[in-house]
């Protein structure tokens, strides 16, 4: 086989396989914990988030949260719960533009298929939760003593939107 028709070969193969590769390079399989400049709402402590996939083929994560924790509008990102075993934790949802703002998240790639019909512009590809306890102590830090139950609170939260 001569030089050219090699070359050709290895150029079709290279330009198939650059084809198949997914946005980004990485895909968040389960969640992820980012540390962020967001602040708590005392303003003093950076925050970590709280980082998965949105399903945008679902309805908006608003509508699921004013149902689940029947807020009063579903422009309401901030609110607090409370665990089963009675912790109460300041829960804050990052809308589009602090996601982007504050997260790169370009490497990862999403895992959903957006087509026109089911892209709605106002959501994005990725949710972020930051949680702190009630004296403002972000949750999220490997060192809190919460970080346990707020990782497990966080991920069944995320798996029951995800569900709906």
């Amino acid at each position: 086989m001569n030089f050219k028709k090699l070359f050709l070969l290895c150029s079709f193969f290279f330009l198939l396989n650059c084809g198949t590769i997914p946005q980004g390079g990485y895909i968040i399989d389960d969640y992820l914990i980012v540390p962020t400049d967001i602040t708590n709402t005392i303003g003093t402590k950076k925050l970590n988030v709280f980082v998965f996939e949105n399903d945008l083929t679902s309805p908006a994560v608003e509508f699921f949260l004013v149902d689940k924790f029947d807020l009063p509008s579903y422009q309401v990102r901030e609110f607090w719960v409370t665990t089963e075993a009675k912790e109460r934790f300041y829960v804050k949802l990052l809308d589009k533009i602090e996601t982007e703002k504050y997260l790169d998240l370009s490497q990862y790639g999403s895992r959903s298929i957006e087509t026109k019909g089911n892209r709605d512009l106002t959501q994005s590809k990725f949710l972020a939760l930051a949680i702190t306890d009630e004296n403002g102590d972000d949750c999220l830090q490997d060192s809190s003593l919460f970080y346990h139950i707020a990782t497990q609170y966080l991920k069944k939260l995320k798996d029951e939107y995800l569900r709906k």
